[in-house]
């Protein structure tokens, strides 16, 4: 495994793997290796998503029900926008991104972080793995126009979900 870069309170871009032929491509999804050796995978979701500019989250689960999660493009390009939203935290509020269009890369975000992504290239396929179960009583989001978050996105004007558009702001004016 190779550490790409490790961010504040605990994401990590990182790379596992990959292997090349006259035959075709191997690549390792998920590795039980010593950075991730305490992620129990719960759930592996496959996302296709048609349209540039489309904004899927910021979502997360409130405790107790909160996930981990590693994400990777399979297909395309997209922008993750993560933010600390444990108050216990010294990183509380804030907010990072990074790009991910190399299907040999992936991005592990702990519990405790709101996460949502921007997909830069149409017909951008994303797989991601969680900790825990999909618990939909404990559900919530954060608008991505949120102060805290806004900076991070490509786009000003997003395909949104109903659900994404009404989530309130994290950062109150």
């Amino acid at each position: 495994m190779e550490i790409i870069k490790k961010y504040h309170s605990g994401a990590v871009h990182f790379m596992l793997p990959y292997f090349k032929d006259s035959r075709g491509s191997f690549i390792k999804l998920f590795n039980s290796i010593q950075l991730l050796d305490q992620f129990n995978i719960r759930q592996v979701n496959y996302v296709v998503t048609m349209d540039r500019e489309t904004i899927r989250g910021l979502h997360f689960q409130k405790k107790p029900f909160q996930e981990a999660k590693i994400f990777r493009v399979l297909k395309g390009r997209a922008r993750f926008v993560f933010c600390n939203i444990d108050s216990d935290s010294k990183y509380y509020k804030r907010a990072e991104s990074v790009d991910l269009d190399n299907n040999t890369e992936s991005l592990y975000i702990p519990r405790g972080f709101a996460t949502g992504y921007e997909v830069l290239e149409e017909c951008t396929e994303i797989c991601y793995f969680s900790d825990n179960d999909y618990h939909e009583v404990s559900e919530s989001g954060i608008r991505w126009s949120d102060r805290m978050v806004a900076h991070l996105w490509k786009t000003k004007n997003p395909n949104l979900s109903d659900k994404d558009k009404n989530w309130k702001d994290w950062i109150q004016s």
